[in-house]
């Protein structure tokens, strides 16, 4: 997360960096109070990645629907177009790397949305 911060930071995008651990309560209070355009979560244990797909259903019963960049070491494409897709009405994206979420924000930036990871 630390990477991703640091890329995007240095093209030019604003970073609100809530740290490790954070509730999704805090998340949603940030989303709304920063008024972000994208949220990103990163995993690197199996168990966090079972907390984004939570995370996505509160997100979604918040009312939320701004674009959600997944990515980390313990997360996989499949996980996040079969698993985490399907709870949250908003784009979910899988982020491979840090460059991928530059990507995306770039794509955010000229185009107004995001496309959602579609490889099962």
């Amino acid at each position: 997360k630390n990477l991703v911060d640091i890329i995007l930071s240095n093209n030019g995008y604003q970073v609100v960096n809530l740290g490790v651990k954070v509730s999704i309560e805090k998340m949603v209070e940030a989303v709304r109070e920063s008024r972000a355009d994208i949220l990103g979560m990163s995993g690197l244990l199996v168990k966090s990645v079972q907390i984004m797909r939570e995370n996505l259903k509160a997100m979604e019963a918040a009312g939320l629907r701004i674009p959600v960049l997944l990515g980390g070491a313990a997360l996989t494409e499949n996980f996040v177009v079969n698993d985490c897709q399907p709870v949250y009405s908003g784009p979910v994206c899988y982020c491979r790397d840090a460059f991928d979420s530059l990507a995306l924000f770039r794509e955010l930036k000229e185009t107004g949305t995001i496309q959602k990871s579609n490889k099962p």
